[in-house]
């Protein structure tokens, strides 16, 4: 049996995710993209599927009142909207970081968002990332990882359950979501 120590955990604790939020990847240029791709969808919630097909002029608003994500999810062959129509104010996110990492990508790429990346290239910067961030635990990065360490860290700051939700974008697999990592 395998000891406690050799399991693959699916997601960072709560010490980790704030090691890597203080973590400067601009140190690291082959990192930077992945970097902040992965705490984009840390803070929102979104799978590595949802953040590999963003799109600037389809998925985010300027406006008077913020800056806004707006998404769907593929669910089969069609795209269906999640919940209600989905619109997170970036600026009003872990005090406006995902609205400044918005702005450091709004003119880089356009589509994909955080540019071209295979899913396998993900996988192998993340890691990466990780060590070089001094995160060096066995993990299992499949493609909800960064949104369940995004709930864990979230749960870590004392909020609720229903606040969680609502900074995640009321994403319609919330439950099970939680539930992975309780």
């Amino acid at each position: 049996m395998d000891s406690p120590e050799n399991l693959l955990s699916t997601t960072l604790t709560p010490q980790e995710a704030y090691k890597l939020t203080q973590f400067d990847a601009t140190q690291y240029p082959a990192l930077v993209d992945v970097y902040y791709e992965f705490l984009f969808s840390m803070y929102l919630g979104l799978t590595r599927k949802e953040t590999a097909t963003l799109n600037r002029d389809e998925n985010f608003s300027e406006t008077e009142q913020g800056l806004f994500l707006l998404f769907s999810v593929n669910k089969g062959e069609e795209s269906v909207p999640m919940l209600a129509p989905i619109t997170v104010n970036l600026e009003e996110v872990v005090e406006g970081a995902t609205a400044t990492i918005y702005h450091l990508y709004k003119e880089r790429y356009g589509d994909p968002f955080f540019g071209p990346i295979t899913d396998r290239v993900y996988e192998v910067k993340v890691r990466e990332l990780l060590k070089t961030a001094g995160i060096e635990r066995k993990l299992s990065l499949d493609l909800d990882f960064a949104r369940r360490s995004g709930l864990t860290y979230y749960q870590s700051l004392g909020m609720s359950m229903e606040e969680i939700r609502e900074v995640m974008g009321l994403v319609d697999d919330f439950a099970e979501v939680a539930e992975s990592v309780n």
